[in-house]
């Protein structure tokens, strides 16, 4: 978690923008993060925005942070139908230790009075509930609100409690594991923090390694006043991380949501490169169901996330959580998008009135016809009026996908399935077996033919340089495709279907999204 922030969001976000950095990974380090998890993006509930580092109990015994508060949350989990959608991880931020190593082992200890059975008995109840335990930890030599972490000092980076902690957490059976960057040189984060990965892989307990400190050394890599934003390599983080944080703490509120969407609209190029199976881009927590965000609100954070294919971890209260509001985290059709098997990064391809409107399109299963289905989220960012309808020509949205990295993602799910009649990926309806291997160029060649076709009169709008005039084209009506659109938020009416060459429109409401999967018919 970032101690920055109580800062300005809008000062942050041209801060962080311009501080992005390449940073080049080591080999000397470590070699990859293989541990077979999160090959969907990891789901759960995570502390820290909600409750932050209340440790007065007697003041505050409903929300401080001890065991029984993620007893509580365990429950909530499986009681309310949250564990069943995919909710499987009760994670424990900062503030759970003594303030001291024990003196004689140098162990972390778990604070006596607020976790009393310890950090093993706390996990073997959330285990028992079916769920997963996470824990916090820090690669700097304290963690940010000031408890030990995992580095003694940093006169000597070699010296620092990597092993016996990783040690530690295979002891307590914890699963799941979030590495902060505070009190760290940053410039020093890349040559060291990548390494508690690797003491954690040789204890051979499983763990999702969450990364945070790739963002303060971005951040410190480069002047704020810097004229030119360096592009980020992200090819560490992808080594070293199941998931990895770029940006600061988001906050409970729509600007802060806000920041975080144009921050990663930046650079999502480049994230499209590195997020995938294994290895995922994480925008931070979900805010939905605390104090600020509008019902509206709540579902664009929702949607924007999961056409992303972002952690879903909620940090929220699930003894106050409105309705409304769990209908937002709990819904199906969004929560299918966010863990689809090709793990493909939704990208913002087209944007009207000055970046107020905001198209955003992702691939995912099912195949038709040599094709990916796709889901589609237009984002209104306006505050003032009423809902409008707005579009975009079908064609144009879809150019923009890039159907290579579909056919690898897709060809490897194949070839990991090939020969097994039992392997099937869920999508809406009877989950198919995979089929054949995907070229990427026929979805291309696909979409160009409706880009260079005009449906009305059958003419070429952009005919390839060098074409013959006089050479006969097959009308488009004679190969129009159309699309079947299915709302994903169940209270709106689906739209009729959409040729590839029509337009689709759709009314959103201010502050609001309206997210559509369109599959071939």
């Amino acid at each position: 978690m970032s101690p920055l922030a109580g800062k300005s969001r809008l000062l942050a976000v041209a801060a962080v923008l311009v501080c992005l950095a390449s940073f080049q990974a080591s080999t000397s380090l470590v070699a990859g993060l293989d541990n077979g998890l999160a090959r969907t993006p990891p789901m759960g509930w995570l502390s820290w925005e909600r409750f932050t580092c209340i440790t007065d109990c007697t003041q505050y015994p409903d929300d401080c942070i001890n065991s029984r508060l993620y007893k509580i949350m365990a429950d909530r989990l499986v009681a309310e139908g949250y564990a069943e959608l995919g909710y499987e991880y009760v994670n424990i931020d900062d503030c759970w230790s003594e303030r001291e190593r024990d003196a004689e082992s140098g162990n972390l200890l778990a604070n006596a009075s607020r976790f009393p059975e310890g950090i093993n008995g706390l996990a073997e109840y959330v285990h028992s509930r079916g769920l997963k335990l996470g824990i916090y930890g820090d690669c700097g030599t304290k963690t940010c609100a000031g408890y030990p972490a995992q580095l003694k000092s940093e006169s000597d980076l070699e010296d620092n409690y990597f092993q016996l902690d990783a040690e530690r957490l295979a002891s307590w059976q914890v699963d799941s594991f979030k590495f902060d960057g505070c009190n760290l040189d940053p410039s020093k984060a890349e040559s060291i923090c990548p390494n508690m990965a690797k003491a954690i892989e040789a204890n051979k307990r499983a763990m999702v390694v969450i990364c945070e400190w790739p963002f303060y050394m971005l951040r410190e890599r480069y002047s704020l006043l810097s004229d030119q934003a360096p592009i980020p390599d992200f090819s560490l983080a992808q080594r070293a991380c199941n998931a990895w944080r770029y940006y600061e703490d988001i906050e409970d509120s729509w600007l802060s949501v806000l920041s975080v969407i144009d921050f990663t609209v930046r650079i999502q190029e480049t994230i499209l490169k590195y997020h995938g199976p294994g290895h995922w881009f994480d925008p931070d927590q979900l805010v939905v169901g605390d104090f600020a965000l509008s019902l509206d609100q709540a579902r664009a954070q929702m949607a924007i996330w999961c056409i992303w294919s972002a952690p879903l971890y909620m940090s929220n209260d699930l003894r106050q959580i409105e309705p409304d509001m769990a209908k937002v985290l709990k819904n199906r059709h969004l929560i299918e998008v966010d863990q689809d098997p090709m793990g493909v990064f939704g990208m913002m391809v087209a944007n009207q009135h000055a970046g107020k409107f905001q198209a955003f399109v992702k691939p995912v299963l099912p195949i038709r016809s040599g094709c990916p289905s796709f889901v589609v989220v237009y984002l209104n960012r306006e505050t003032l009026g009423n809902s409008r309808v707005f579009g975009f020509k079908l064609r144009d949205l879809l150019a923009k996908v890039n159907y290579d990295l579909v056919a690898e993602r897709y060809n490897t799910l194949y070839s990991s399935s090939a020969g097994d009649s039992s392997n099937s990926v869920a999508t809406e309806g009877a989950p198919p077996k995979l089929g054949a291997p995907l070229i990427g160029n026929k979805c291309k060649s696909f979409i160009h033919l409706a880009m260079t076709k005009d449906p009305s009169a059958g003419e070429l709008l952009n005919k390839p340089v060098g074409a013959n005039p006089e050479q006969s084209e097959p009308k488009l009506e004679e190969k129009q495709v159309y699309f079947q659109v299915v709302d994903l938020f169940d209270d709106e009416p689906s739209p009729r279907p959409v040729a590839l060459n029509g337009q689709l429109n759709l009314k959103v409401n201010l502050s609001g999204v309206r997210a559509v999967k369109l599959i071939q018919v």
